[in-house]
């Protein structure tokens, strides 16, 4: 597998909790208005009882995401970085601030059913061969450009 990561690795957030309400009611709100900043303030205090852990990330190795956007990942045993304390487990990510380079993104583990376990670890498996593809065919691309000399 490819050794980047993308939000296309794991499954919107479809989860029926206080913490995917509180998601869903950020994103809901048309401005970063009082109304979002108190939903955003009541979300960071469950994020923080729960134990989720808070890491920034650069939208490049992670896309683009709005605050209190969340998908639900399976991660790896063979992942790095800021997500390497949850390998063999399914998590939630949740974005709690956005930049103009950065994301703050919270992470914490979530029960899954069998089910859902095989349909996060699909969506990893299937990006991931995807995005090989994706290098492979780049590559190429650019040998077919290398002059030859004879």
């Amino acid at each position: 597998m490819a050794g980047s990561f993308s939000k296309m690795d794991g499954v919107p957030d479809t989860l029926a909790d206080k913490i995917g309400e509180l998601g869903r009611a950020i994103r809901s709100q048309p401005h970063f208005n009082s109304e979002a900043i108190r939903l955003w303030n009541e979300l960071e205090k469950r994020l923080v009882r729960l134990g989720y852990i808070r890491f920034t990330a650069n939208v490049t190795n992670y896309d683009t995401w709005r605050t209190g956007e969340a998908r639900l990942f399976f991660v790896p045993n063979h992942r790095r970085g800021a997500l390497s304390v949850f390998r063999g487990k399914a998590i939630r990510l949740i974005c709690v601030g956005s930049g103009r380079f950065t994301r703050e993104l919270r992470a914490g583990v979530i029960k899954t059913s069998a089910e859902q376990r095989a349909e996060l670890i699909n969506a990893l498996v299937a990006n991931q061969k995807r995005l090989t593809e994706l290098i492979l065919i780049a590559a190429a691309n650019r040998l077919a450009l290398i002059p030859k000399y004879d």
